[in-house]
């Protein structure tokens, strides 16, 4: 609205200044014949001077009111959208902690022979992860086998002798005080057998935990642990 005022102020002063312009040119032109000649230079000197004010303010009215309208006009820049697709991914820090955390340590004294399972390895209830070597383990199974074979041969012969003693008694060739003696040794020698069968059990009991298995569905996270998540 400012700019529509001045915009008008400017064209009444350019209209009046033309209208005293064009009347002093009149006055001057039907006297300017009687003018001496160097009145008439000076009077042509001033009108030259009038008109270039004159069209040099009338050129920077028109100059200002382009570049008015040149600056009325925002230009911008204008863009297509696009669907975006599944690329877009966001990555957070984090730690993956396991819902079960089981230490695994040997119920038997020895050295580690083979560990099957590297850390990172998924692994399922009852796997195989490691075995162990111990020595003293064998050993005692080893003699429990051989006892356990011992005790049967003893046990085998005191029943032979108790069953021939029972034989010699009905004749009255031995005592029943000596049969009662070898139904002794018979029945010691298979009380020591089972004895033998149950320390047999221990140690093959104890020579099974040479092997390490897994507690639990999960995954190795290092040599001494098993997790679950």
């Amino acid at each position: 609205m400012k700019h529509m005022q001045s915009e008008n102020k400017l064209k009444n002063s350019i209209s009046s200044l033309a209208n005293a312009m064009l009347s002093f040119v009149k006055n001057l032109v039907s006297g300017f014949f009687r003018l001496s000649k160097r009145v008439q230079l000076l009077t042509l000197a001033v009108l030259l001077l009038l008109v270039l004010g004159i069209g040099v303010r009338i050129y920077n009215y028109y100059l200002a009111q382009a570049r008015s309208e040149n600056f009325s006009v925002q230009l911008v820049s204008t863009i297509n959208p696009d669907v975006g697709g599944d690329e877009s991914v966001l990555s957070f820090p984090g730690r993956l902690d396991p819902y079960l955390n089981a230490p695994i340590y040997s119920r038997v004294n020895g050295y580690m022979r083979k560990w099957y399972k590297d850390i990172g390895s998924e692994v399922k209830s009852g796997e195989l992860l490691g075995k162990i070597e111990s020595p003293d383990v064998d050993q005692q199974l080893q003699q429990a086998k051989s006892d356990l074979i011992a005790a049967k041969g003893k046990e085998e012969f005191a029943f032979i002798s108790y069953q021939r003693w029972k034989n010699l008694v009905v004749v009255d060739a031995v005592s029943k005080q000596e049969l009662d003696q070898k139904r002794t040794e018979y029945e010691t020698n298979k009380s020591l057998r089972q004895i033998a069968e149950a320390n047999l059990v221990k140690a093959q009991t104890f020579s099974e935990y040479k092997n390490i298995p897994a507690p639990f569905d999960g995954f190795v996270d290092s040599n001494t642990k098993c997790n679950t998540v």
